[in-house]
C-alpha cells in the first residue's frame, strides 16, 4: 500500500486512541496491528528524537532564563512561564531587555548547533512527506467490533489502512 511517512505515524496515533475504546477483544485487535506497524514507526521516532537529544542541553539553558525572568501565568488554561515585554507606562521591562540580550547570547553560542538541527528537522519533515511502500498485512476488524463511540477521525483511519473493511 502507498502512503506517506506522515499518514503511518497518524495511523499508530489513531491506533493508540482506538484501544482505549471498545471492549476486550476490538482492543485485542487493536493491539495486533499496533505491534505490526511498531518498527516503522520505532525507526521514524527514533530519528527525531535523535535530533532532540542534540538539543536538550540547549533548551535546559533556554528554560533557565524564562524561569530567571519569567512569572508563572495561566494563559488560555494552560500554566506558562511567561517574561513581561511592557510595564504599565508602554516600555519594555527590565526583565524582557535582559531577557533578550540572555536569548541572544544563548543563541549565538549554538548558532551551528541550531542550524544542524534546522537543517536534519527539515530532513525528518522531508522525509515524513516522502511517499512509501507500506508492506504490512494488517488484521483486519470486524466493522461489528467497533465501539460505538470510535471518532469519527479513527475510523477513517482504520478503514483508509483496510484494517476495518
Amino acid at each position: 500500500m502507498k502512503t506517506t511517512n506522515k499518514r503511518i505515524l497518524d495511523l499508530n496515533d489513531s491506533l493508540k486512541i482506538a484501544f482505549t475504546q471498545g471492549d476486550l477483544n476490538f482492543k485485542y485487535l487493536i493491539k495486533k496491528n499496533k505491534v505490526l506497524l511498531s518498527s516503522e514507526v520505532e525507526s521514524l521516532e527514533s530519528i527525531k528524537k535523535t535530533i532532540d537529544d542534540k538539543l536538550v542541553d540547549y533548551n535546559k539553558e533556554s528554560m533557565a532564563i524564562y524561569q530567571k525572568y519569567g512569572k508563572e501565568k495561566v494563559v488560555n488554561g494552560q500554566q506558562l512561564l511567561v517574561i513581561d515585554k511592557l510595564d504599565e507606562d508602554g516600555g519594555e521591562t527590565q526583565n524582557f531587555i535582559n531577557s533578550q540580550l540572555e536569548f541572544a547570547k544563548l543563541n549565538e553560542d549554538n548558532q551551528q548547533l541550531i542550524d544542524d538541527c534546522n537543517a536534519e528537522y527539515k530532513e525528518y519533515s522531508d522525509l515524513l512527506l516522502k511517499e512509501v511502500d507500506l508492506d504490512i498485512k494488517f488484521i483486519d476488524i470486524p466493522k461489528a467490533e467497533c465501539p460505538k463511540n470510535i471518532t469519527p477521525n479513527e475510523l477513517e483511519f482504520l478503514m483508509d489502512f483496510e484494517i476495518i473493511k
